[in-house]
């Protein structure tokens, strides 16, 4: 079991894989972990702006 599956509600999860998957290129699976997180904890919206690992996704960021 994942630390996702024990703990679903934890929001730097979601993030930190949303970075993992980011950087793999599937943009649209690090989005929906990307949402999930900001759902959780919108703080991390600021966070991702400025993380080089979510680059790619940075204009969809700002403007979700």
């Amino acid at each position: 079991m994942n630390a996702i599956e024990r703990r679903p509600n934890v929001a730097i999860f979601h993030y930190n894989l949303a970075c993992y998957i980011c950087q793999l290129g599937d943009l649209e699976k690090a989005k929906v972990r990307l949402h999930r997180a900001f759902q959780l904890d919108p703080g991390l919206r600021v966070m991702a702006l400025d993380d080089e690992d979510l680059r790619p996704m940075w204009d969809q960021i700002a403007t979700s």
